[in-house]
């Protein structure tokens, strides 16, 4: 699937998807095009930036995502579900709120979205708060109220009343947990210059000719329906009947201009308020949801490695290892690594830096029943994760909390052992080594892997690719790439008959060359620790894209096995 920024004419196709959604979650379709466009040409949402569409193979449109000042709306056509387009397009718009320094997550979901729910809290969001949509019939024709003493009630006059309504917006609103200050512009733009806002139909109400009410309203004239955008009463004057008497004033006002029904939305933070609908006639039709959680700054990936437990979220690198892992040259890889150890049944085996034991199943099928795997992870959440997966529950396997560098084992345990890109997380990588030359037996093999990936995408800024790499690569390793040093290393480890191996494969695969590389994180940590701006990295992600998408970007990964052997005078030393 293609993952990209929506362009205007792309509105009928995300159209479809919302009408898909809410006909699977409402029973009736509640979003409209005009709406939608609305939104797309506001000032508010940066369309290039802070919108993607995910494309199916086929060029049809299947999910969109907006990151909006209220928060984030996703959806996902019912027919696209099951196939991972949730979950990137939540970890997308969770980057985006780091980029716009935001310290909350905020989705809106349809409460009855089953699925969304399911996504937001396996992803460790929390429902904040409903809001219903609540409509009433205005087929009885409600009868104009009397306004109360002392007050005057008369239609808004958008020119003359915009700053005093936008003040009283913001009085009445600042405590709403969802509230965001506007600018007068702002207020202005998306309230009085909506394309279906009604001046007629709306209401202002003053004491001595000054605000301190208002109701704006929409009209939905293909539909004969009202909407009430905003109904705000400034807080001293709260209390005095003046809500409801705007509100069955529009409600009158609407009646007469021959509309069938007036609608509103109501936070289930505000009980006062909905009792207030409640009693004027109106009931709950939908229920829309937000889910929150708080913005922490995701950890490096590859400094959270060197100390899996201290990581924000230990359980996401375990997913990072399985995503790495399902790469089918990684795992090509991971098999000749296996292989070079030579085992033979009957031998004890040493996998230091298992992560969640990936590997140990198959070790354990090359020794046999009288064979002995110990994989050694420093992290206890991956040794945890790795009991769950049922490593270590044999009585030949086993696995033990240590660290690489104090292997916590006799001198020549082992038959061999191996280190799968596990040294290039050590501060000493020669102590790592010398520690597993010093439990391998005489005549033993010691095999050590590591890998390298390199970004050619000509058409790319080229300084600003070399920014990126560059984080990438002294986050990585402190010095540099490991593997150019690991013949020598095997050798002033006193290990013989050193021998290597590589391979290396291109892809450009978007998906695969990101569940390998993870540059898109790359690029967040590289924006987080300054290095490139917030602008520069959305942009250069969108240029990505856009060149896998045609072809023209790939990735090339060096994979380098290092063996040695250790000699009967290290042996036992």
């Amino acid at each position: 699937m293609r993952f990209r920024a929506p362009v205007p004419a792309d509105a009928p196709a995300v159209l479809a998807v919302f009408a898909a959604r809410d006909r699977a979650d409402l029973g009736a379709v509640e979003h409209r095009l005009e709406d939608l466009r609305e939104e797309w040409s506001g000032s508010d949402l940066d369309l290039r930036r802070n919108a993607r569409v995910v494309e199916s193979a086929e060029g049809r449109i299947v999910a969109y995502a907006a990151v909006r000042r209220p928060g984030t709306i996703a959806v996902v056509a019912p027919d696209a579900e099951g196939r991972g387009v949730g979950s990137r397009l939540l970890a997308w718009s969770e980057a985006r709120d780091h980029g716009r320094g935001r310290d909350l997550h905020r989705q809106w979901v349809a409460a009855n979205n089953a699925s969304a729910r399911a996504l937001l809290t396996a992803a460790g969001y929390r429902r904040a708060r409903g809001y219903w949509l609540m409509v009433r019939s205005l087929k009885d024709r409600p009868a104009v109220p009397d306004v109360p003493p002392g007050f005057a009630l008369r239609a808004v006059d958008p020119a003359r009343d915009a700053p005093a309504l936008h003040a009283v917006d913001d009085a009445s609103f600042a405590a709403a947990p969802d509230y965001m200050p506007t600018s007068l512009e702002q207020f202005v733009e998306e309230l009085f210059e909506a394309h279906d806002f009604d001046a007629a139909l709306s209401r202002v109400v003053t004491d001595h000719e000054r605000a301190v009410g208002f109701l704006l309203a929409r009209r939905r004239r293909d539909e004969a329906v009202a909407f009430v955008d905003v109904l705000a009463v400034e807080p001293a004057f709260q209390g005095r009947g003046l809500g409801p008497t705007l509100l069955r004033s529009a409600f009158a006002a609407f009646a007469e201009a021959g509309l069938h029904e007036a609608q509103l939305s109501v936070s289930s933070e505000n009980p006062h308020a909905l009792r207030t609908y409640e009693r004027a006639g109106m009931s709950v039709r939908h229920r829309f949801d937000i889910y929150e959680k708080a913005a922490k700054p995701p950890p490096s990936r590859w400094r959270s490695f060197r100390d899996v437990d201290a990581a924000e979220d230990p359980a996401s690198l375990a997913g990072q290892l399985d995503a790495i892992a399902s790469v089918r040259f990684v795992a090509a890889e991971k098999r000749r690594s296996l292989e070079l150890l030579r085992l033979r049944p009957g031998d004890a085996v040493l996998d230091v830096g298992c992560g969640t034991g990936g590997e140990l199943g198959e070790l354990a099928r090359l020794v046999g029943p009288r064979g002995r795997v110990i994989g050694l992870e420093p992290s206890v959440a991956l040794i945890a994760a790795a009991r769950e997966r049922g490593m270590g529950g044999a009585k030949s396997m086993e696995l033990v909390n240590g660290d690489a560098r104090a292997l916590p084992f006799a001198d020549g345990e082992f038959a061999a052992s191996r280190a799968d890109r596990t040294l290039q997380h050590l501060d000493r990588p020669e102590a790592g080594l010398a520690e597993m030359a010093r439990v391998t037996r005489a005549g033993g093999r010691v095999v050590v892997t590591e890998s390298r990936w390199g970004l050619i995408a000509p058409s790319l800024d080229q300084a600003l690719t070399d920014r990126v790499l560059g984080r990438v690569a002294s986050e990585t390793e402190p010095g540099a790439w490991l593997g150019h040093r690991l013949p020598a290393m095997f050798e002033q480890a006193g290990l013989i008959d050193v021998e290597t191996a590589s391979a290396d494969y291109t892809t450009n695969g978007r998906e695969e060359l990101m569940r390998f590389t993870h540059v898109d994180a790359a690029v967040a940590e590289a924006a987080r620790a300054g290095a490139i701006g917030a602008a520069e990295a959305d942009h250069w992600l969108e240029s990505l894209d856009e060149l896998l998408a045609r072809g023209e970007a790939f990735a090339m990964v060096l994979f380098l096995h290092v063996s040695g052997i250790t000699p009967s005078a290290l042996a036992g030393q």
